[in-house]
């Protein structure tokens, strides 16, 4: 971490144990209370069990089999809020450890011997200007700095700012979110909502930064049940350490979410890129039945997404930059517990999902998912495979809330593998998938 980083950290922790002695005497925040702050603690934990992962070949890939592993998260805050002007102050910190035992399908393990890490993860501090703007609807205005999550949309561009895996553990937990060193401006009033961004991204190490701003445009038509968002991303030129060079380049992003009906919805997002001498495209669009007054509530969707991949008789790299997209929902925007966990990411990839998701009782969610993958160019990191036939996924997950503060959830999948999968790992047997996860807030 260079100096600058660590003196921010020292200046918010010091800010925040002043901050909480000065308002410890009005004890933890309560709904309507002026000021006040309180202590979260979070964990999760989760022990996976496979068999065939990189379809039998894990070993030839990786030197060692990443069939099972185990992972854990843990992270301790404190957050709380004070008047400042007619406006409020407040702030937040936290320091989230997590660890990894085995070694997981991402093959980042292999090589270390210590894979669990301890970092600050929040650490922002910020003001909302409550009935500053009298025209304005109360706290238009939020303004932060720090460390702090960020999430646009469904995540697809936007959503995780720090990488986990390799020598930090908790490759698949991913409980590291928070843009590093980061600025947001937060305008809302009525239907609109206005943002304005400097954001850093963090690699495996604290040192990896790569940075770019821009800014968000929501608007929802609330009588039509429609809302919209504008969003561009500008990554410039920049050396990210003595060996790694991040080639600049720029998103624009238009999504749209139409409540059709009562029980029919279709949203999706095109984005457009552009980097020297190429302009990849991403897209997504689906469509979503929901027999709301069913007991079980059922609902169907479809989606199809597409994502450019790199033209290898080409000098320009047309791939599709995913900048720091992020798990919101089961498919966004890992898409496929087993190929966007660990072999794919959001580019160079066509993918087909079809879902059903249940609701039998109140504290328990059901999913059923199958996913058609291929690949848009004929190539995996930049290894021609001689087929764009990736594979076909299936995941069964259940999500079961036992109390206000635990939740376990269990999911088991699995991928065959296309003639793209067996050319480039060559194995082909069927890639089998199980994990049972435990997470709990207080």
């Amino acid at each position: 971490m260079t100096g600058s980083g660590r003196l921010f950290q020292y200046l918010t922790f010091y800010t925040l144990v002043v901050f909480s002695t000065w308002t410890s005497a009005y004890g933890s925040i309560e709904e309507g209370a002026e000021r006040g702050f309180e202590w979260n603690l979070h964990g999760s934990a989760v022990t996976l069990l496979g068999n065939n992962s990189y379809f039998g070949e894990s070993e030839a890939l990786f030197g060692t089999n990443t069939d099972d592993w185990s992972e854990a998260v843990l992270e301790l805050g404190i957050l709380g809020f004070k008047p400042l002007g007619k406006g409020t102050f407040f702030g937040a910190l936290s320091g989230l450890y997590s660890k990894t035992w085995g070694h997981d399908a991402s093959g980042l393990t292999v090589g270390y011997e210590q894979t669990g890490e301890f970092d600050i993860e929040q650490a922002h501090i910020g003001w909302r200007s409550g009935d500053t703007f009298a025209s304005l609807d109360k706290d238009a205005l939020t303004l932060q700095a720090g460390n702090f999550d960020y999430v646009v949309g469904t995540g697809l561009l936007l959503a995780d700012g720090t990488a986990d895996g390799g020598g930090r553990g908790g490759w698949y937990l991913s409980g590291r979110t928070a843009f590093r060193g980061s600025f947001l401006a937060t305008l809302k009033s009525g239907p609109w909502k206005i943002d304005g961004f400097y954001l850093q991204g963090e690699g495996r190490g604290s040192d990896l930064r790569v940075y770019g701003y821009g800014g968000d445009f929501e608007y929802n038509f609330a009588d039509s049940g429609l809302a919209t968002g504008l969003l561009y991303l500008k990554v410039p030129n920049q050396v990210v350490d003595e060996d790694i060079f991040w080639q600049r380049y720029d998103s624009l992003a238009l999504r749209t979410n139409w409540t059709a009906t009562h029980n029919f919805s279709v949203k999706g997002e095109y984005i457009y890129q552009t980097r020297p001498g190429a302009h990849p495209r991403g897209w997504y669009l689906e469509g979503a039945y929901h027999w709301i007054e069913n007991r079980w509530s059922p609902r169907v969707s479809y989606r199809y997404a597409q994502f450019d991949g790199d033209d290898l008789t080409t000098p320009a790299d047309e791939s599709f930059e995913t900048a720091a997209y992020g798990f919101t929902d089961y498919g966004y925007w890992v898409q496929g517990e087993i190929s966007g966990g660990y072999p794919l990411e959001n580019s160079n990839l066509k993918s087909h999902m079809l879902r059903l998701k249940l609701s039998p009782y109140k504290n328990l969610t059901l999913n059923a998912i199958y996913y058609d993958f291929t690949l848009d160019q004929p190539n995996i990191l930049g290894k021609p495979v001689g087929s764009t036939d990736w594979g076909n996924e299936v995941n069964l997950t259940a999500d079961f809330t036992l109390n206000d503060n635990w939740m376990l959830s269990g999911v088991f999948g699995w991928l065959v593998p296309g003639q793209a999968a067996k050319n480039w790992t060559g194995g082909d047997n069927t890639w089998v998938y199980g994990m049972i996860y435990v997470s709990f807030s207080i």
